[in-house]
């Protein structure tokens, strides 16, 4: 499921796609009737079992993509079944503006959201459109649709888990799969330690205290990052030198694995066993 609207050359490489991999099925969203329409008028491919399938990209409170349930989704649906193009699979819900710490907390937020989405869902059930799937939530969310609906699971960023999201929801699970080896290349007389970490090496569109985190120096405070060096002050009593190796846990985990060509894999004594190209590297301009 490619989980945002298609460009009509999106779209091209999607049906090509899903002609290489015939046992697999291949699905957009889109959000907009006239989105829609303007794709049909671009394919004049006739549907066959590999055509790649639409899922209603539904807002429920984030304010970024999707449509609101009610009468314009209404008539995207229709158009979307009415149609011999694409066939209809579904809805995708993504709610990434859900945040909260506490769970309960969280579960309300979410049973809020939805609470017109599943009102509107009734309505359309009675039409006779029902949704083979509903793809729903991200990784906070991702046990209160697991809890409370039949609906599909997608959580992204636990594959790998972050610094991010393991301080704001320690109560899950997880542990974090990536990290980030830097090294010292200066020593400043004020005692400050100067990285290889800059922006290249890791997301930062988060403020500086939150790009990295080193669980060898749970205090060290970040100055300064560029685009190759990382500025910080691990503290008075560190024993660093110059060309020591520090492990950083990224803040944002998802942006930052797009920055390397490749991923080594360790087992878990250490040893590394496998290396994963980044395919995100190569995308086109």
């Amino acid at each position: 499921l490619l989980a945002r609207q298609p460009s009509h050359q999106d779209l091209h490489w999607l049906t090509e796609f899903a002609r290489l991999v015939p046992e697999a099925r291949f699905s957009f969203v889109c959000d907009n009737l006239q989105h829609f329409q303007s794709l049909l008028q671009s394919s004049a491919t006739r549907a066959d079992s590999t055509t790649p399938g639409v899922f209603i990209d539904i807002d429920t409170g984030m304010g970024r993509t999707g449509i609101s349930p009610g009468q314009e989704a209404t008539r995207l649906a229709e158009e979307i079944v009415q149609q011999n193009r694409f066939p209809f699979r579904g809805l995708h819900v993504y709610d990434g503006h859900i945040l909260n710490e506490d769970y309960q907390q969280r579960k309300e937020a979410f049973l809020d959201a939805i609470a017109p989405l599943k009102q509107w869902l009734s309505d359309l059930e009675t039409m006779g459109i029902v949704p083979e799937y509903v793809v729903a939530g991200g990784s906070p969310t991702f046990q209160c649709v697991a809890e409370c609906t039949s609906w599909h699971c997608s959580p992204g960023t636990s594959v790998f888990w972050d610094a991010g999201f393991g301080s704001r929801f320690s109560s899950y699970p997880f542990e974090p799969a990536i990290r980030i080896l830097c090294r010292v290349i200066s020593l400043q007389d004020s005692g400050k330690v100067c990285l290889d970490l800059g922006h290249k090496a890791v997301s930062a569109e988060n403020p500086i205290e939150k790009r990295v985190f080193f669980p060898g120096f749970p205090e060290m405070k970040f100055l300064k990052q560029n685009e190759e060096h990382l500025l910080v002050d691990p503290g008075t009593a560190h024993q660093l030198r110059i060309g020591d190796i520090l492990e950083g846990i990224p803040w944002h985990v998802c942006p930052t694995v797009a920055l390397y060509n490749h991923l080594r894999i360790l087992d878990r004594r250490g040893v590394p066993v496998d290396q994963w190209d980044v395919v995100a590297r190569r995308r086109l301009g």
